[in-house]
C-alpha cells in the first residue's frame, strides 16, 4: 500500500459485509492507517450503525442541505450537543467511555466529505460547505452528470463549470475539494486527493500533505480489549486476504505524493 494515504470502504455500491468493513477498520486503526466508510445513505440508523463499525470518516452521498448534515451531526455526537448512542467495534478505539473522552478522540477529528450528485445540491453549495462537520467538498462526478443531463460525459463544459463551482464554495469556506480521479491530472487542477481540518494544516490541503493521517492519528492508536490490555494485530495471513480483497470488493483506495509538473495532463477531470 506504498503512496496510499487513507482507505474508503464503499458500501453504498459495494457488497461487502459489515464485519468485514469492521476488520479492515480495525486494522488500519492498528497499522495508523485512515480508514473510511461511504455508507449507502445519510439515515440516522445508517450513520450509526457505520460509525459503530470504527471508521475515522464518513464520505456521504448525494447531500443536498444543511439539514441533512445536521441529521449527521447528530448521529455522531453524543448528548448533549447530538443524539448518538455508541456501540459494537469501534466503543474498542476509546480510553474510556466519558463525554469527554468520545468528544475529543472521535467527534473532533472525525471527518465528513459530502458528495455533490445531484442539481438540488449544486443550488445549496455554500450551505454544505460551511457546516460545521464538513471537513472538504466531495462530489459525485458520474451521478452529478446524468443530473445536468450531459450523461457521462467529464469533458462537457457543463461539467467542468459545476465543478468550478463546488471547488470554489470549499475553498470560500476555507475547505478542500475531494474526489477520485488521476491523481496528477486532479491535482494539477486544484482539486485534492486528501482529507483534512483547517486545524491540521494548510486549507487547501494539497496532495503531498500526509494530512489524513495527522487528522485521524488520535483515534487510530487506541486500540484495547474491555480488560483495558492491548489488542494484538490480526495474523499477517489475514492482513494479506484483506490486501487482496481491496479491489474485487469495490474499497476506494487514496493515494497521495507529490506532484511532478511535468506529469499534469490536458484530459479534462
Amino acid at each position: 500500500m506504498a503512496e496510499i494515504d487513507y482507505l474508503i470502504a464503499d458500501q453504498e455500491h459495494g457488497v461487502h459485509a459489515d464485519a468485514l468493513v469492521a476488520e479492515v477498520c480495525a486494522l488500519g486503526r492498528q497499522l495508523d492507517f485512515p480508514v473510511l466508510i461511504r455508507p449507502i445513505d445519510t439515515e440516522i440508523s445508517t450513520i450509526r450503525r457505520a460509525i459503530d463499525r470504527g471508521p475515522c470518516g464518513l464520505l456521504l452521498p448525494t447531500v443536498e442541505s444543511a439539514a441533512q448534515l445536521d441529521r449527521v451531526r447528530d448521529s455522531i455526537w453524543m448528548p448533549p450537543r447530538g443524539h448518538r448512542r455508541p456501540g459494537g467495534p469501534g466503543n474498542y478505539w476509546v480510553d474510556d467511555f466519558s463525554y469527554e473522552t468520545w468528544r475529543r478522540d472521535v467527534e473532533d477529528d472525525f471527518l465528513v466529505v459530502p458528495q455533490i450528485e445531484s442539481l438540488t445540491g449544486l443550488e445549496r453549495l455554500d450551505e454544505i460547505a460551511t457546516h460545521e462537520i464538513t471537513t472538504a467538498m466531495g462530489i459525485g462526478p458520474y451521478d452529478l452528470s446524468m443530473d445536468l443531463g450531459v450523461g457521462a460525459q467529464m469533458g462537457h463544459a457543463k461539467m467542468k463549470e459545476e465543478i468550478a463551482r463546488i471547488r470554489a464554495a470549499a475553498l470560500r469556506a476555507g475547505k478542500s475539494m475531494w474526489r477520485i480521479g488521476h491523481g496528477p491530472t486532479i491535482g494539477c487542477r486544484g482539486i485534492s486527493l486528501s482529507l483534512h481540518r483547517r486545524a491540521h494544516g494548510d486549507a487547501q490541503g494539497g496532495p503531498g500533505t500526509g494530512a489524513t493521517r495527522d487528522a485521524g492519528r488520535r483515534r487510530l492508536t487506541h486500540a484495547k480489549h474491555d480488560d483495558g490490555s492491548k489488542l494484538s494485530l490480526l495474523f499477517p495471513l489475514r492482513i494479506q486476504l484483506l490486501t487482496i480483497s481491496f479491489g474485487p470488493l469495490g474499497i476506494l483506495l487514496g493515494g497521495i505524493r507529490k506532484i511532478d509538473e511535468t506529469e499534469c495532463r490536458p484530459t479534462p477531470c
